[in-house]
């Protein structure tokens, strides 16, 4: 989970093995990475009961973590918009506030996922 989320529930999906951006990963850590980046995305619009999702990944320019790295965030209709893209973020209001996003989407990805525990 972000810890700066632009929404509640925004997502992080993370290679594990060091990749620095997306020009420089091998294609089979990129199809790894989307294909659970589909995966969440697809919880996601059911734990949160989003409207849509925003898949966003930053390469070089903005990309304030050297780690390939994709962003899975919730959208609403009416939720205010990407008001300057990406910023201002909000803030969950405690650890248990994002535990109880984290486990609400881990609970969406049980049985779609051999990855839900991850």
């Amino acid at each position: 989970m972000d810890r700066a989320p632009v929404f509640l529930g925004h997502a992080l999906i993370v290679p594990t093995a060091h990749v620095e951006h997306l020009l420089v990963a091998d294609p089979e850590v990129v199809i790894e990475v989307m294909r659970r980046s589909q995966e969440v995305a697809i919880a996601a619009m059911d734990a949160y009961r989003a409207d849509g999702i925003l898949t966003v990944t930053n390469t070089i320019v903005s990309q304030s973590v050297p780690h390939l790295h994709v962003h899975v965030i919730a959208r609403h209709q009416g939720d205010g918009g990407l008001r300057g893209f990406l910023w201002p973020r909000k803030r969950y209001s405690s650890q248990e506030e994002l535990l109880e996003y984290r486990d609400r989407l881990r609970g969406s990805l049980v049985g779609r996922s051999p990855y839900a525990s991850d």
